[in-house]
């Protein structure tokens, strides 16, 4: 397979409920990031292979760094988020009274 055709494939996005997600501008920008982390990963794993790197370690290592990464938005963060939002509300509430003023 050519990098281009393998560029042209993408996964059908769904919501967490498991049904397809139909906003066509969601997937636009989905299926722009999946393009580019696609390539960048490619690079870095041909850029890998010709410096000597073992290629397992090198997918074990990305593997890795997917497992590690942290969803803002989960139920671990509600209250993380929530007090973000309240401090939002607060500065705007705070912009909003300063141009009474």
């Amino acid at each position: 397979m050519k990098k281009t055709d393998a560029l042209q494939h993408f996964p059908t996005w769904q919501a967490p409920d498991g049904s397809p997600l139909s906003c066509v501008e969601k997937i636009k920008v989905l299926n722009d990031n999946f393009g580019e982390l696609r390539e960048i990963m490619q690079d870095a794993l041909e850029d890998a292979l010709l410096m000597g790197c073992d290629e397992e370690q090198f997918r074990a290592v990305m593997r890795d760094l997917v497992a590690e990464m942290h969803n803002p938005y989960g139920p671990d963060s509600a209250a993380d988020t929530a007090k973000g939002r309240d401090a939002r509300d607060a500065n705007v509430q705070s912009d909003q009274s300063d141009k009474q003023d």
